[in-house]
């Protein structure tokens, strides 16, 4: 801009117009074919716009036949230039917008942006659901602190932690211990309610079955106990507040639907993740239409996301047990949590031996495990020896080694042997491929023992 406007001998072209001067502003732009510069030449306000054209063929014969004096001034003539954003060269300022026009982008140029928004997506999108899985996985974690912050208060009112319902010796007991008035009646609805024979569970005061770990599972009590019980302290479970409400009774039987309107909470559960099914909301309650679970019991879960796995609860009195001997073996398999949709789970071992060396301590000794599934809504697969459930075996992970412990029993001259030992096909919580050929549950557990996943706490 500072530079007169010369032919490259140094000489001025008379062929310029006779505004002389200085250029003041000028805009170079390049069309197919052609070359466009945009200028202003002349004097503080006496200036005049031009437009050198040069037609780019052209350019390359003249160039190779002409002379260099002449070759780089094809043609300039006086020509109204459109609006313009130039930079005033003395105030440094913007006066007018100069339109860049483009007839579109090559082929090269279209193959690089594509190729520069694939590395962007291929940072970015990794990234993006990694932000995304860790906030999940940390709503699970600031959850299972809840619920373990409720069953705490849960301990501090009634003096125990509650039961998990794999024993049905620690149900009774607990109960007899915090409602001392509790009706027969009501304990002998609730057996009823968890024994083995769904067909005594409306008739009043029918003998109970066998008691049946699996029909109020680990994940069920957890609810049953923190949605808060009656005020009524002879009938905790179906008085006004309680988990049971009455909606037909005669005089041998009685039914009853899942409360979901309980007094004296201990945790506040969303309603929307509790596992609640009705045929008709909108309908009255009736026989046919009541609140029940989706396996048509009365004790739902909570799940730890939106429809998915629910939060599991280990009571530490029940974390090995078995059942009691019968016969030649035992009347039910190892505590733990089994889903044909969610997978399988038991209580976590330390890396500490007991005091008589031969087995494992358990987490959390003298309370409770709480687990979450983490992310992939699944806590794992490998629970027996073999892919078949057996009573005889379980398969209990140790924290933080990722190891997995076999418990191996039987029964001599009734009395029940156990066997303690470390399988050589797991590490890091990878379970074996004849159980587990898509994905490893197991890594991303949550629990009230660890700050994080299993798999980032990881000690071998």
């Amino acid at each position: 801009h500072d530079r007169w406007f010369n032919r490259t001998d140094g000489a001025v072209d008379d062929r310029v117009p006779r505004a002389g001067g200085r250029i003041h502003r000028c805009q170079f732009v390049y069309a197919l074919g052609r070359i466009d510069l945009w200028f202003e030449l002349g004097r503080e306000q006496r200036c005049q716009r031009f437009r050198i054209a040069i037609d780019t063929e052209s350019l390359v014969e003249r160039h190779s036949s002409a002379s260099s004096e002449s070759a780089f001034l094809i043609k300039a003539f006086p020509q109204e230039a459109p609006n313009m954003q130039v930079v005033d060269r003395k105030e440094n300022r913007a006066i007018n917008l100069v339109p860049m026009m483009r007839q579109g982008f090559t082929l090269v140029e279209l193959l690089i942006v594509i190729a520069i928004i694939g590395i962007l997506m291929g940072i970015a999108v990794p990234a993006i659901f990694g932000v995304i899985g860790t906030a999940k996985s940390n709503k699970q974690r600031l959850e299972i602190g809840a619920i373990e912050q409720a069953l705490e208060r849960y301990s501090e009112k009634y003096g125990d932690y509650p039961p998990d319902f794999s024993d049905w010796s620690v149900v009774e007991r607990h109960y007899r211990k915090i409602f001392p008035r509790i009706a027969a009646t009501e304990l002998n609805l609730l057996q009823r309610l968890v024994d083995a024979d769904p067909s005594n569970d409306l008739t009043i005061g029918a003998a109970a079955a066998t008691h049946n770990p699996a029909a109020m599972d680990r994940a069920e009590s957890i609810v049953w106990a923190l949605g808060g019980y009656s005020s009524n302290p002879i009938n905790p479970f179906t008085g006004d507040g309680g988990p049971l409400a009455s909606i037909a009774v005669d005089n041998t039987s009685q039914q009853f639907q899942i409360n979901i309107e309980r007094d004296n909470p201990f945790y506040e559960f969303d309603t929307t993740r509790l596992d609640l099914e009705i045929e008709d909301k909108d309908d009255l309650i009736s026989i046919t239409n009541y609140y029940k679970s989706s396996d048509t019991d009365l004790f739902p879960h909570y799940a730890a996301a939106d429809d998915g796995a629910p939060f599991v609860y280990f009571d530490s009195r029940a974390y090995s047990f078995g059942g009691a001997v019968a016969g030649g073996g035992f009347t039910q398999q190892l505590n733990g949590y089994a889903n044909n949709e969610y997978g399988n789970v038991r209580p976590y071992l330390t890396t500490q031996r007991t005091s008589a060396g031969n087995a494992w301590t358990f987490h959390n000794p003298d309370t409770f495990q709480v687990i979450a599934p983490g992310i992939d809504n699944g806590f794992g697969v490998l629970a027996f020896a073999t892919t078949n459930p057996d009573p005889l075996t379980a398969v209990y992970f140790q924290y933080p080694t990722g190891k997995a412990v076999q418990l191996t029993r039987s029964v001599n001259s009734g009395v029940e042997n156990r066997v303690w030992g470390l399988r050589d096909d797991v590490s890091r919580y990878q379970e074996p491929v004849s159980f587990n050929l898509v994905d490893n549950f197991q890594q991303d557990n949550l629990t009230n023992f660890a700050d994080g996943k299993l798999i980032d706490e990881i000690q071998e």
